[in-house]
């Protein structure tokens, strides 16, 4: 039982770490050098179990329940969500699960991450009337979380 409560409070100290300290955007040259980069596609997926999911980052896509207010999403019941950066200019995700077993994807440009029957703490400002952004914050535990990267 101490150790679920130490392993709890070591993950709210790394999330507020990570909102603390700024994270850098690396610059991949032009539009033509990612192209040609990525001729060859290969795709990476991994699978986790009852886990928590930090993201942060920016992107355009999330799919997800209809209903955000302000660009936050809190749910009351378990939802599925999908969060995607397909390389567009200024997306970068940076992933890190632990659940059973620990994971970071850090500043990926390419990236999918779905994730089922979900509670948490969702922002993401697209859907907000404050900012016009592709900023998103999630910290959600999920039972059913996949991740699939593009090289």
């Amino acid at each position: 039982m101490k150790g679920k409560k130490c392993l709890k409070k070591i993950f709210v100290i790394e999330s507020i770490l990570l909102l603390i300290i700024p994270l850098s955007l690396a610059d991949f040259g032009n539009k033509s050098d990612f192209t040609e980069k990525h001729v060859n596609t290969t795709t990476t997926t991994d699978y986790f179990e009852n886990s928590v999911i930090l993201i942060i980052g920016k992107c355009n896509i999330v799919k997800g329940p209809l209903v955000w207010i302000f660009g936050l999403y809190i749910p009351f019941f378990k939802k599925s969500f999908l969060i995607r950066a397909s390389g567009e200019e200024g997306e970068q995700l940076n992933v890190f699960i632990r659940g059973n077993h620990s994971a970071g994807y850090i500043d990926n440009e390419n990236i999918l991450v779905e994730f089922n029957r979900a509670k948490g703490i969702l922002f993401w400002g697209k859907k907000s009337i404050i900012t016009d952004s592709s900023r998103i914050f999630v910290i959600c535990k999920a039972e059913n979380i996949y991740v699939t990267t593009y090289d």
